[in-house]
């Protein structure tokens, strides 16, 4: 590495010195927030443990994750500095989603400085000692999480308000463009709450169907429509286009788009709006750079021929901002139904320091919706309840009735995408898709790496795809699994399932032991 640990620690210092400093156009309470929070919290830090300790190599991980977890909020505060901050606010900052992002961020960067402390001070044999401090209360910093929600909320309302005000000042009169006047009333709209806002109703921003220029470039292609790139008000967005031939059609798309207006979180596709004319309706959403499995193909461009996962830091990463997406869907009593990498989406963005690592990824979940909103006398299908190499064995058994699809087939389909996140490759590949019912339901899975998948984190994905759907873990204990599994990774050591583990209620009782045989896969496939 080009830089010690000490030094990385002492450019996390400035980058709180830095926001502390700089100027935004909007969201100024949260840069406060951001920007105390570092400064105190790294400020905390420095006085645990012998200060060769914190520049040593044990600390390098840890330090690292550190700098890369700041960056985050560096790039969230540098879109909150665009001149043209309507554009920044409805693509991907409204009050909802933003309140949870940060919340998550400052979580998970309160994680990072409490393994350091406790590297530093070399008691990290503590973390997997579930009688003395167990590893899911690492993410808890005792003194500063016990207040973050509630400073994170207040920092959102000072906000908001500014921003209301700035737009009733700002756009209105007949001199204000008349593009501009519809996003500063949109924007109006998808700052309040989902429950206080209707996207069917849209009459204040008098949206049309002309709003929406929809370019060439095809983005995606299902049963139900297709994705194009668009410029909508002159955002560049992603424009999903259906064609209906009949009113019960119609419904089904509007249902659709009444559940993507209402759903605001993070690492889920962020709704724009919904218009149509006649038999063509549009669902417009943020413009994504790629899917995962372009980004996962990009990352073997250049190599050999045989397929590449993502570093372990990286790849558990990934799949914990699937998962929190996944938590929040299931938590809106919404399933996905056809998880899989080309229905994640991903932003690859420059890192602040390339000399550590070259960039940061948001990843988001997309493409749910008709296959839960199915009508009788519809001609959208549930695209088969997800497809096939992705699905889970009891999805087959129930093929004729989708209305019986469990979350925990959602669960299955998260572990194949692991699956493609730690190896490159597709699931099942070389396998007839006739022969591997069967196969399935025999218990075959994919072969795990067994030098870049850890026994804790392999004991996870074998939960996750375990053939007794009961036994599966939802997505609140697979979230604070990933957790537990990056602090494994930080600190460079390899504990057992069973201290790593986090369990549903109902699992406590489960032995290290009968791992293997709860998820019907044998050790040899590993």
């Amino acid at each position: 590495m080009a830089h010690t640990s000490m030094s990385l620690f002492k450019e996390c210092k400035n980058v709180a010195a830095d926001l502390q400093r700089k100027k935004v156009n909007f969201n100024k309470s949260l840069r406060k927030l951001l920007a105390k929070t570092y400064s105190d919290s790294l400020a905390e830090a420095s006085k645990f443990g012998p200060r060769e300790e914190v520049g040593g190599s044990k600390c390098e991980k840890a330090v690292v994750e550190l700098r890369r977890v700041m960056s985050c909020g560096e790039l969230l505060v540098t879109q909150w500095t665009d001149r043209q901050w309507w554009k920044t606010v409805i693509s991907s900052s409204d009050s909802a989603s933003l309140q949870a992002k940060v919340v998550l961020h400052l979580k998970e960067f309160f994680a990072c400085v409490k393994v350091l402390i406790v590297i530093a001070n070399g008691n990290q044999n503590l973390l997997f000692d579930h009688n003395k401090a167990p590893l899911s209360e690492v993410g808890d910093f005792e003194l500063s999480m016990s207040t973050v929600e509630s400073d994170v909320q207040k920092a959102c309302k000072e906000d908001l308000d500014r921003l209301k005000s700035r737009i009733h000042d700002n756009y209105k009169g007949w001199f204000v463009k008349p593009d501009d006047l519809k996003l500063a009333n949109l924007v109006l709209e998808q700052l309040e709450s989902p429950g206080n806002s209707s996207v069917g109703d849209q009459s204040s921003s008098k949206l049309e169907y002309t709003d929406v220029i929809t370019g060439s470039r095809l983005l995606g292609e299902g049963g139900d429509g297709k994705v194009f790139e668009c410029k909508f008000l002159g955002l560049e967005a992603a424009a999903k286009v259906f064609l209906v031939d009949n009113s019960d059609n119609a419904k089904v798309v509007e249902n659709e788009a009444q559940l993507f207006a209402r759903l605001r979180h993070p690492n889920v596709v962020r709704f724009i709006a919904h218009v149509f004319r006649e038999h063509q309706h549009v669902i417009v959403s943020e413009l994504m750079q790629m899917d995962l499995r372009k980004y996962l193909d990009e990352f073997n461009k250049g190599g050999d021929e045989s397929p590449r996962g993502r570093p372990l830091p990286e790849a558990v990463d990934i799949m914990l901002q699937i998962a929190q997406g996944m938590r929040y869907l299931h938590d809106e009593q919404v399933m996905h139904r056809d998880l899989k990498s080309k229905n994640v989406l991903v932003n690859v963005i420059p890192g602040p320091d390339s000399r550590v690592f070259p960039s940061v990824l948001q990843v988001k979940v997309t493409d749910f919706g008709l296959a839960k909103l199915k009508t009788d006398n519809s001609k959208f299908t549930t695209r088969g309840v997800g497809t096939t190499k992705w699905r889970a064995p009891e999805v087959f058994e129930d093929d004729n009735n989708p209305g019986k699809y469990k979350k925990s087939a959602d669960v299955y389909s998260f572990a194949m995408v692991f699956f493609e996140v730690l190896t490159g490759e597709t699931p099942f590949d070389g396998i007839q898709l006739g022969r591997l019912l069967q196969k399935l339901h025999s218990g075959l899975r994919p072969r795990l790496p067994r030098n870049e998948c850890p026994e804790y984190l392999s004991a996870l994905i074998k939960k996750c795809w375990s053939r007794n759907a009961a036994r599966r873990p939802t997505f609140a204990t697979i979230c604070k699994t990933l957790v537990n599994c990056k602090v494994a990774i930080l600190v460079a050591q390899s504990p057992s399932p069973r201290s790593i583990l986090s369990y549903d209620s109902g699992d406590v009782s489960i032995s290290p032991s009968r791992l293997c045989s709860n998820c019907h896969f044998s050790c040899r496939f590993i």
